[in-house]
């Protein structure tokens, strides 16, 4: 489904010739034609640049570069609209195509809102889709730019030559939600969703506002812990896949139609306060939205793998030199699509957001489904479900769940994920095993989640924005309760936070019945917002395996299998699909990450249920070198958000995973 979108470009031009150091750096823009009104919207680049030239350029150092003032470009950009819109400002290729590489460019930013609200960014390389600013931007507002670009010292480019555009892109705000979250990204086949509650055990999903300017169709609104959700649906059920994409809001989603669901997880800094691997009692996880890309929070981090370490990484706090709790901020590692530049800086996609599978995954594979071993389930090929009331795909190795999942975005998926027809993903032996797509020509990802990931989920769960927030809970209520179904089908809620399978009740996911006294909705309570628009299986269900793995135990370059079956040391996923952590031989909490949720929600450090709720707390072992999240359904209270343990990859009935999907640009010109 296409965004209403604005698109102005401008042409931006550096040219480099290394063994003659010049170079040149070129805007413009032609007459009139730099706006394009949409609806009751407009977006307008309202600076015209001509002539500017960088003289003298090289390679050189960010002292140098920064002297060279005669490089900096000088534009804005100005909302003439009604209301207030989303923007992107990126460099793009135009009708020429550069041969030297964004990551050989570095720049600075500064961005002036209005008079007085100026912003230096810090330096950092263009990162490879040339996004350098996104956000929103008020009615009758200006935003003032000044760019200064120079050739990365450590380049060892010659004779390249790096022509862009200014491409500005004005999308269509939310007024409905007042939180400063980031507007959710959809792929062309999403559908956002509202629940339409009929009596307390039944309803129905129906198409949202995707504007959220409609509040009888509205979509989210997260200061209510309403979070955005969107599904995918087949090509052909009891409607078609077109029907639905051109439905009117208001129309109903059938159950049956859909193939996944999923929840957006906007962009967003959080305040420390357990930074320096001490204790911490439950208490309010403080949230603080980003906008757009940026990162404000005052502490970088970097990772330090080390044979036998008690840390994985280093993190120092630019602002008070040191992490003070409750003091200092990070911007959560999980909106890098990535890894992290020793500089703390993003090495990959910086992420507005991204989707979190409603529910654990299912297949619609009949004979695993039938008869669940490792036989009929622990392969590839299988179509990958996201959907309530469905048996968790169990009885699978870590490497084919990662495997199948990254399958969901080839060119023959069920879901509708644009993908070119020479996209091969699994008739490579290696790119099985990396997660490469050949010929891939999308901008999105689908990928096994990792452990930032669920530590972003958890985090936005305990804070005035997930369940933690919502009144209708209050104490030892606000845990997220434990899916008890004994059958570890997806969605249920055994009606409280230390249920468990031996419970003979169980109640599914859209059960709104309120019990009252601040224990609120039998089913909901199982979701991470503790209504219908969170996500749910994060506590009980089947043990949630992540891509976090620890390194080799002789070599720190080598990937340690364990039993998860297909990789080697030497062949495994690219590094944007893990999370790596020291080795060790026993649990040692210190090496968890912040942001992971293992080391900072710790509140007993000499107990395996030393986690906040009581929840198990146990890091890598010898021989267990992949890490499960979430507990089990007969967990009871050592269940939950929180909880981590370990295992070795291999296959079992009582493990399974979930998927999540980025989206690392929007340019909607190429499908125009």
């Amino acid at each position: 489904m296409k965004k209403k979108m604005l698109v102005i470009i401008a042409s931006l031009v550096l040219m480099l010739y290394i063994g003659y150091s010049l170079a040149y750096l070129r805007t413009n823009t032609e007459g009139s034609n730099n706006n394009l009104t949409i609806a009751d919207f407009h977006v307008d680049l309202i600076t015209d640049i001509t002539n500017i030239t960088m003289n003298n350029t090289y390679p050189m150092s960010d002292a140098e570069g920064l002297d060279k003032t005669e490089n900096k470009v000088t534009f804005a950009i100005k909302n003439n609209g009604d209301i207030v819109a989303n923007y992107k400002v990126s460099l793009v290729d135009d009708t020429n195509v550069s041969t030297l590489k964004n990551s050989d460019v570095r720049y600075q930013l500064t961005r002036t809102i209005g008079s007085n609200q100026s912003e230096t960014f810090e330096i950092t390389n263009l990162e490879s889709t040339g996004l350098i600013d996104s956000g929103s931007i008020d009615k009758d507002t200006t935003i003032t730019y000044e760019l200064i670009c120079w050739v990365d010292y450590n380049s060892t480019a010659n004779g390249a030559t790096f022509k862009k555009a200014i491409l500005v892109e004005g999308m269509q705000s939310s007024n409905l939600d007042k939180s400063g979250a980031n507007f959710p990204e959809l792929t062309d086949n999403m559908i956002p969703v509202y629940y339409d509650k009929t009596s307390d055990t039944t309803g129905v999903w129906r198409k949202a506002d995707s504007k959220n300017l409609n509040s009888t169709y509205k979509w989210f609104d997260y200061d209510e812990q309403m979070w955005a959700n969107a599904v995918t649906v087949k090509e052909t059920g009891t409607n078609t896949r077109d029907y639905y994409l051109n439905a009117s809001s208001g129309t109903e989603i059938n159950m049956a139609d859909i193939t996944t669901m999923w929840v957006w997880i906007p962009r967003y800094k959080y305040v420390i306060f357990n930074g320096n691997n001490e204790t911490a009692e439950e208490q309010e996880i403080k949230v603080m939205f980003e906008h757009g890309i940026d990162t404000t929070g005052t502490v970088k981090c970097h990772d330090d793998i080390l044979l036998l370490g008690t840390h994985s990484e280093i993190c120092t706090d630019t602002t008070n030199s040191t992490i003070v709790n409750h003091k200092s901020t990070y911007t959560h590692p999980a909106f890098c699509f990535g890894t992290k530049n020793l500089d703390g800086s993003c090495d990959g996609e910086e992420l507005t957001g991204f989707w979190m599978a409603k529910f654990e995954m299912s297949t619609d594979d009949q004979t695993c489904n039938e008869t669940p071993n490792a036989t009929n389930c622990n392969k590839t090929g299988l179509n990958i479900l996201v959907k309530p009331d469905q048996s968790s795909l169990n009885n699978i190795s870590v490497s084919n769940m990662f495997a199948n999942i990254r399958r969901m975005e080839s060119n023959d998926n069920i879901h509708g994920f644009n993908q070119s027809t020479s996209a091969v993903t699994y008739l490579d032996a290696n790119s099985n095993l990396t997660g490469e797509i050949a010929f891939d020509s999308n901008n999105f990802d689908t990928h096994m989640i990792k452990n930032m990931e669920w530590g972003a989920v958890a985090y936005l769960s305990q804070s005035k924005y997930g369940k933690l927030g919502n009144t209708l809970y209050t104490g030892e209520y606000k845990e997220v309760y434990i899916n008890n179904n004994s059958d570890y089908k997806t969605g249920y809620s055994g009606g409280s936070y230390d249920s468990n399978s031996s419970t003979t009740t169980t109640y599914l996911y859209n059960n709104l019945t309120d019990q009252g006294n601040g224990q609120g909705y039998l089913g909901a309570g199982a979701s991470t917002t503790g209504n219908i628009y969170g996500i749910y299986d994060m506590s009980g269900g089947s043990f949630e395996y992540v891509m976090a793995n620890v390194a080799g135990r002789t070599n720190l370059l080598e990937f340690s299998v364990s039993s998860a079956e297909t990789w080697t040391t030497s062949v495994f996923p690219l590094s944007k699909y893990y999370d790596r952590y020291s080795f060790q031989n026993s649990s040692v909490i210190s090496i968890g990450k912040l942001g992971d949720a293992t080391r900072e929600i710790v509140k007993n450090l000499s107990s395996v249920v030393g986690g906040w709720y009581n929840d198990t707390s146990s890091m890598f072992l010898s021989n267990t070198e992949w890490m499960i999240r979430g507990g089990y359904a007969s967990n009871k209270t050592m269940a939950g958000t929180v909880n981590f343990s370990n295992r070795n990859g291999a296959s079992r009935d009582l493990d399974t995973t979930r998927p999540v999907l980025t989206i690392n640009r929007e340019m909607p010109w190429l499908n125009e």
